[in-house]
Formats: C-alpha cells, sequence, structure tokens
C-alpha cells in the first residue's frame, strides 16, 4: 500500500467517523429536545398542582374559620341553655310557691 492509499484511507475513517459524529450528535439532539418538552411538560404540572394547593389552602383556612365561628356559637348557645334551664327552675319554683299558696287559700 503505497502513501496515496494509507492516506486515503485516513481520510476515509475520518469521513466516517464525522458522519458518525453527526448522526451522534443529531440523535443527541433529538434527546435534548425530547428531555426539554418532557421538562416543560413536568413544569406546567408543577405550577397547576402548585395553584389547586393555594386554592386548596385558601378553602381550608376558609372552613377553619367557619369551624371557629361555630365552635363559638355553639359555646354561646351552651351557655343560653344553661342560664335558660336556671331560669326554667326558678320559675317552677315560684310556680310550685303560687300554686301550694292557692292550695293553702282554698283551704
Amino acid at each position: 500500500m503505497n502513501i496515496f492509499d494509507q492516506l486515503e484511507q485516513k481520510v476515509l475513517r475520518t469521513i466516517s467517523s464525522l458522519e458518525n459524529l453527526q448522526l451522534e450528535n443529531m440523535q443527541l439532539q433529538e434527546d435534548l429536545q425530547k428531555e426539554q418538552q418532557e421538562h416543560q411538560h413536568a413544569q406546567q404540572q408543577l405550577t397547576a398542582a402548585t395553584a389547586q394547593l393555594v386554592e386548596r389552602d385558601a378553602a381550608l383556612l376558609d372552613l377553619q374559620e367557619q369551624v371557629a365561628q361555630l365552635q363559638r356559637e355553639n359555646e354561646e348557645l351552651k351557655k343560653d341553655i344553661t342560664r335558660l334551664t336556671h331560669e326554667k327552675n326558678e320559675w317552677a319554683v315560684k310556680a310550685e310557691s303560687l300554686l301550694q299558696a292557692l292550695d293553702l287559700a282554698e283551704v
């Protein structure tokens, strides 16, 4: 093999290597583009999930405020029931006294 044949073989191998590298580069660029699209999709999902969490968090706070208000109202109603029960008992005692007085007056 003369020097020109050797040189030609080296040039052909170099061209083949360049073509292989170009193909590999194209494949890597396609892979990168797919990965970027997947990343963008995941980012959109994360943004949507974050928005849902914020919305649910606000709803939870609202519900907690409603529960606290209902608990306060419940405590007030319990106090009213206790007071009214006490008043009812006082009126029952007074009514009983009046009935006894009427019974004594009739005798």
